[in-house]
């Protein structure tokens, strides 16, 4: 098991066994979230200091599996709320990453006489 994967089960607190039975969905969560997180930060790739967003992120989503797309849950006398949006606690880190990763715009042009 590869060592995100691995660190996505601990946060689960699943055992080895039962994560085996629910692999395929964490699979598809985290191809979904590292699609999304590379739209966000304009880049192909992922750095490694950004792996810890789709951890949270992939647990995020597995937690809120069958609910999708509901706000809010009433059951009993407990509410649970959703974010909206799953990157939004890091919306500040990923657009000073695009802010300091933009292409330098400072074009000057030369005319020859």
């Amino acid at each position: 098991m590869d060592k995100n994967l691995n660190e996505i089960r601990k946060r689960l607190g699943l055992t080895e066994e039962k994560f085996e039975k629910v692999k395929e969905r964490v699979e598809t969560l985290e191809t979904d979230t590292r699609s999304q997180l590379s739209l966000l930060l304009e880049s192909k790739t992922i750095p490694n200091e950004f792996e810890f967003i789709v951890r949270a992120v992939v647990v995020k989503r597995f937690n809120r599996f069958k609910n999708e797309g509901m706000k809010s849950i009433n059951q009993s006398e407990e509410t649970i709320t959703y974010d909206s949006d799953d990157f939004g606690e890091y919306e500040s880190i990923i657009n000073k990453y695009v802010d300091d990763n933009k292409p330098d715009t400072d074009l000057r042009t030369v005319e020859f006489i």
